[in-house]
């Protein structure tokens, strides 16, 4: 009886990780909780400032191109960022934070972030996969198998192809996450 109690609790506690590790918006709250944590912890090592601003800049830039073209689950988005990388939110997530560790520049952040990317991440990169696969089907199969999931092989100029800024700000609510964004690198700094 004993054994089934436990079996039943590992059962429990798996799917309450992989519910969480599903859950967008523990992600997000979180990830800005380290934003503002590691900015209050920075010091501005002037060797890091221009590298941290720089992805800060390039993360924000584009979570701003990817959030002006998506619509969530209900097209298939192939174009401009979206045909660099099938996650550029992500990758601009991953820049932002990474800028902001670098702001923090103390090992102990640079080993929480670690953490939290490795934890959430190849996570709901699958979870995202699986959820568009399922939703587009061969469509989503032909884009992915062109499209590395984070990191682009390719660039291009055409970015901004049917970028709406009216998708950015009311669909996905991006201005508000960039200025959250600026403010904490302005205090970091």
């Amino acid at each position: 009886m004993k054994h089934r109690v436990n079996t039943h609790q590992n059962s429990s506690e798996a799917n309450f990780i992989k519910l969480l590790q599903n859950h967008e918006a523990s992600r997000q709250i979180l990830a800005f909780i380290f934003i503002a944590l590691m900015s209050l912890a920075a010091y501005a090592n002037p060797q890091y400032i221009n590298l941290a601003l720089i992805l800060i800049i390039f993360g924000a830039i584009f979570r701003l191109i990817a959030s002006g073209v998506i619509v969530k689950n209900k097209e298939l988005c192939t174009i401009g960022i979206y045909s660099l990388v099938r996650h550029p939110l992500y990758t601009g997530n991953l820049l932002i934070l990474i800028g902001f560790a670098c702001l923090a520049n103390m090992i102990a952040w640079y080993v929480l972030l670690s953490v939290f990317i490795v934890f959430y991440y190849p996570p709901a990169i699958k979870y995202e996969d699986e959820k568009l696969k399922n939703i587009f089907n061969d469509q989503w199969k032909e884009w992915a198998q062109n499209t590395p999931a984070l990191i682009p092989k390719k660039f291009t100029l055409d970015l901004f192809s049917n970028w709406s800024l009216r998708n950015s700000v009311k669909l996905n609510g991006e201005p508000i996450i960039l200025l959250y964004v600026l403010i904490w690198a302005y205090v970091a700094i």
